[in-house]
């Protein structure tokens, strides 16, 4: 069973399409988890209206994206963990093909609106650096994920560029990662998204997260392991 979690806030002009598409996959073993963070629109009514036994809404306090993540890892009881935005949607297909294709692998990494990255099965190191040179994109919607891999590692709360804070340590703890150079996920791109936002804040965290990346690479190095870039990927 593939656990997909849906963090939602203020989705409600898009949320339908968002969950519709994860419905009509064609793959059925799902647990399809809604956790609505507090949202102060119609999103938790409509996320309610959903009849599907396989949907699962959670409605909680507004303690943002990653907390919202993390509270659906908690409820999750699938073999493999997937994650969609409340405002994009995948391709019917996305699941069956990624599932048919991590096999024992600890992740699966796919494209997103028509960009190809990296092909190839890799180890956490070779990741790391795909990561690095943009081989790899960095969003946490772009992968599919053993549960495993979230056994002791949660989202920072609390903070944004989550998914920068936490990739290095997914990553390093991985022994082997598929790529393919498909594209299935569809994001959607919102001027007024927490991630376009250039407060003070955000700012702090999106220079905190790379500099938890620039130390654990620093000590891979220093331990005479050498991140170099994959050739003729």
């Amino acid at each position: 069973m593939i656990s997909v979690i849906v963090p939602i806030y203020n989705a409600e002009l898009y949320l339908r399409q968002c969950i519709d598409s994860i419905i009509s996959q064609s793959y059925n073993d799902l647990e399809i988890i809604l956790v609505d963070d507090g949202s102060s629109d119609r999103s938790g009514k409509i996320a309610d209206s959903y009849t599907d036994p396989r949907v699962h809404v959670f409605h909680t306090d507004n303690l943002g994206l990653s907390a919202a993540r993390n509270y659906g890892i908690d409820q999750s009881h699938g073999e493999f963990i997937f994650f969609v935005d409340a405002d994009d949607w995948i391709d019917p297909n996305l699941l069956s093909h990624a599932v048919s294709l991590i096999g024992s692998s600890d992740m699966l990494c796919f494209g997103y609106n028509g960009k190809q990255f990296l092909s190839g099965t890799i180890s956490g190191p070779e990741a790391l650096s795909a990561l690095i040179h943009e081989k790899i994109p960095e969003m946490a919607w772009c992968r599919l994920y053993h549960k495993e891999c979230f056994s002791s590692l949660r989202f920072p709360e609390g903070r944004i560029f989550e998914d920068i804070a936490i990739n290095h340590f997914l990553f390093l703890q991985s022994k082997q990662i598929v790529c393919i150079s498909e594209s299935y996920y569809h994001y959607r791109y919102l001027k007024n998204s927490l991630s376009n936002y250039h407060n003070e804040q955000n700012i702090i965290d999106y220079w905190l997260a790379h500099r938890e990346r620039y130390n654990e690479c620093k000590n891979l190095v220093d331990k005479g392991c050498r991140l170099i870039m994959l050739q003729n990927r």
